[in-house]
């Protein structure tokens, strides 16, 4: 079972980091996104239209794909962990999954 769920965390990951690279636009071009929700909440303050101040977008679908891969991969990689002993716990975590 632990063989699987090593193979498992490694897809994952691999699917992780692809989903990674692909929500990149949705991060970098967000003026779109950023007038929606100013004409939702109200006006913004001034700061908050500089480049390196970005929102999650959650009407994105690959930011929904990008959560649940999180997410499995995380759990993934400690569900292994747990199921071990208390004193083996160290051995069998995340880490150990990639040896």
């Amino acid at each position: 079972m632990a063989i699987l769920f090593k193979y498992a965390f490694i897809v994952s990951s691999a699917v992780l980091f692809v989903v990674t690279v692909l929500i990149y636009p949705d991060l970098k071009y967000q003026r779109e996104y950023k007038v929606k929700k100013e004409q939702e909440i109200g006006t913004f303050l001034a700061h908050m239209w500089c480049d390196n101040c970005y929102f999650m977008n959650f009407d994105s679908m690959l930011f929904a794909l990008f959560y649940c891969c999180s997410y499995t991969t995380v759990v993934l990689g400690f569900l292994p962990a747990s199921r071990q002993p208390p004193r083996q716990r160290t051995y069998y975590g995340a880490c150990s999954l990639l040896w």
